[in-house]
């Protein structure tokens, strides 16, 4: 009997086994990265476009990275894309979508064979709560061929037919012209046009430097007519087509094309949609942070701003730098300010932003603040202004009567982690769940039968022995 037991265990285990790799590979199936070279087949100093598409359920952000060899090929340029040298990354973020397309193009630089690879370092949803998508991969395959030489053109030189005829022409011309001009007389009295100095006198036409300079003159002066009139198509400002901002109470004014701004250390080139119009954005998809730049109506004093894609809300972005990184946000609506605080602002990191005091005056010098740490965890904390520190906010600095219905939204308010998950992802968690379910209970079910089928054979096969 010990034995049929230890034999189910093994069953169950492998079944739990098999379960969770069922697990694994439904997670990540609905990820897929697809590359096409268009040509696959160029000559040196042609042009290479590489069709990269990304597939999965609800794509909110990607973040990957390429691969090429140098040597044969040299990155040109792309869509949401930054390389050189080999390497590069597409990063970019979008709305929630099942499929998007980027392209990249390259420029075939010497003859040979190579691969260029695309791998994804992230692929998360479009929800409150981002979930990884996978990490698949895709490449693609460029032959350059060595450019067409020129040669065969350069080889039946024309050279040899203009010597020939020259010398055919001269052996002819003598033989006539001696024959003709002593017939034609008057031909040779007509030698003075030959003789005759025209030509001398039509020298100081082309020297003649009355002519030549009145006609610089007036072209000199059409011509900067119509450059005046070209340069204001040609001039771009970012402010344009900037969106004026209210940020505390001063006019600010977001740019949407940020290509002259330098990207900080870790970002990348994405967009978001703000308002229902598209604005360039810097993203740093690892840490969930998104950055857009305002400047004021001269487009001067310009600086980096926090967009926070769960609120909405831009502000500036301030950095508190203690045993962890935190970066001051804004609360959404839903959030409740704890009691006793009344709202004002405050400078950290040469940044103006909102705070709250308490209403009676006492703690001069802290404030409490809305922030998220390194690790993406919300809340509020208090601010020491002489130390520059955070600590975590508690209820224990307010003397407030407690009030049992309160106590949940204070705890929302203060870790921000427990939050109302979207329906799509519950029904999708239970969905797992339930085929998880029926799939061990049917293995479950198999081996007990297994089991039972054997002990009844064997219970007989020892009845029939003892007869």
């Amino acid at each position: 009997m010990i034995r049929y037991i230890k034999k189910f265990f093994i069953t169950i285990s492998i079944s739990i086994f098999l379960v969770i790799q069922f697990m694994q590979v439904s997670a990540y199936a609905a990820a897929s990265v697809s590359v096409n070279a268009n040509p696959s087949s160029v000559q040196v100093d042609q042009t290479v476009t590489v069709n990269i598409t990304f597939r999965g359920d609800n794509i909110g952000a990607v973040d990957a990275k390429f691969t090429y060899e140098p040597s044969v090929l040299e990155f040109t340029g792309g869509s949401d894309s930054t390389g050189g040298g080999g390497s590069g990354k597409i990063i970019f973020s979008t709305a929630g979508t099942s499929s998007i397309s980027k392209s990249l193009s390259f420029k075939a630089l010497k003859a040979g064979n190579t691969t260029i690879q695309v791998s994804v370092v992230s692929m998360i949803t479009d929800e409150d709560e981002p979930q990884e998508l996978g990490t698949p991969s895709g490449s693609a395959s460029v032959t350059v061929n060595p450019k067409a030489t020129p040669k065969p053109e350069p080889t039946p030189t024309p050279t040899p037919k203009p010597t020939e005829a020259p010398t055919t022409k001269p052996t002819t011309k003598p033989t006539e012209k001696p024959t003709t001009k002593p017939t034609t007389t008057p031909k040779a009295s007509s030698t003075p046009k030959a003789s005759s100095t025209p030509k001398p006198s039509s020298t100081p036409k082309a020297t003649s430097t009355p002519k030549p300079s009145p006609t610089p003159l007036p072209t000199s002066s059409m011509e900067p007519t119509p450059s005046p009139s070209s340069t204001p198509e040609v001039v771009y400002t970012p402010l344009d087509d900037a969106i004026k901002l209210d940020i505390h109470g001063e006019d600010l004014y977001m740019w949407k094309d940020i290509s002259s701004v330098e990207l900080p250390e870790g970002f990348g080139l994405g967009s978001i949609s703000y308002d229902g119009e598209k604005v360039e954005a810097m993203m740093d998809i690892e840490n969930k942070l998104i950055l857009v730049y305002l400047s004021d109506e001269e487009g001067e004093n310009g600086d980096l701003y926090y967009y926070d894609s769960t609120t909405g809300l831009v502000f500036p972005y301030a950095n508190v730098e203690t045993n962890l990184s935190y970066i001051i946000l804004q609360p959404a609506e839903t959030v409740e300010i704890p009691q006793g605080y009344k709202e004002t602002t405050y400078i950290i990191d040469g940044k103006t932003v909102k705070a709250w005091a308490l209403e009676s005056g006492e703690a001069i010098g802290f404030y409490l603040v809305y922030a998220m740490d390194s690790q993406g965890n919300r809340g509020f904390y208090t601010y020491d202004s002489s130390e520059g520190t955070l600590q975590r906010f508690t209820e224990r600095t307010l003397t407030i009567e407690p009030q049992a219905t309160e106590e949940p939204d204070v705890v929302e308010a203060i870790s921000d982690k427990i939050e109302e998950e979207p329906k799509q992802g519950i029904s999708q968690r239970y969905g797992q769940i339930i085929k998880v379910g029926i799939i061990v209970l049917s293995l479950i079910a198999l081996s007990l039968i297994a089991i039972l089928f054997h002990d009844s054979r064997r219970r007989r096969s020892s009845k029939h022995s003892r007869r």
